[in-house]
C-alpha cells in the first residue's frame, strides 16, 4: 500500500454536518415553545408540527448517512451533495419555523424555549460544515516518533547539586 494512501484523511465537512444534524436531532425532542398556561413545561417539535418535524428528521439522519457514508464498507453510494443540501434546507425549515409559529401556538402568549434555538445553532452547523464540504476542507491525522532532546533529559536525571543554575 502506497503511503499516501494510508494517510487518508477525513473530510472535516462531513464530521461538521454530522454533528450539526445530531444537535439538530436532539433539538426535536426538547421544548419548542412555551410560556402559556395549560402546556406544561411546554411544546416539543413532534407536537407542535404536522410535516416540519418529519422533515427535519429526514434531513438530520440523511446528513449523518451521507457523513458516515465514506467509513462503511458497503456497497451503496450516497450522492456527495446530498450532506451539503441537507443543511441549508434544515436552517430554512428551522428559520420559516421561527419566524412564523405552527398554528398550535399562533395567537399564544408564547417565548422560543432552548429546542428552538438549539435546532437553529444544528442547521447552521450543517451548513458551516457544507461550506467546509465544498472548500474540501479535510483532516489528516499520521502518527511520528516523538524525538527527544537527549541534553534536556540529560539534565533532568542529574541530581540537583549537580545542575547548574541559569
Amino acid at each position: 500500500m502506497d503511503r499516501k494512501e494510508s494517510n487518508a484523511g477525513v473530510d472535516g465537512g462531513r464530521i461538521v454536518i454530522a454533528l450539526g444534524a445530531v444537535i439538530l436531532l436532539v433539538a426535536l425532542f426538547l421544548d419548542w415553545y412555551g410560556g402559556e398556561r395549560g402546556f406544561g413545561d411546554g411544546i416539543t417539535a413532534w407536537t407542535a408540527f404536522e410535516l416540519i418535524d418529519l422533515l427535519l428528521a429526514v434531513l438530520a439522519v440523511a446528513a449523518i448517512a451521507a457523513a458516515l457514508e465514506p467509513m462503511a464498507r458497503s456497497g451503496t453510494r450516497l450522492p456527495d451533495t446530498l450532506g451539503g443540501i441537507c443543511g441549508p434546507a434544515a436552517l430554512l425549515l428551522v428559520v420559516v419555523s421561527i419566524v412564523n409559529p405552527p398554528p398550535v401556538v399562533q395567537g399564544l402568549d408564547i417565548e422560543l424555549k432552548v429546542g428552538a434555538w438549539l435546532a437553529l445553532a444544528g442547521a447552521a452547523i450543517m451548513c458551516a460544515g457544507a461550506l467546509l464540504a465544498l472548500n474540501r476542507v479535510s483532516l489528516v491525522v499520521t502518527p511520528r516518533e516523538r524525538k527527544t532532546d537527549v541534553r534536556a533529559t540529560e539534565a533532568e536525571t542529574r541530581p540537583l547539586s549537580q545542575r547548574q543554575n541559569p
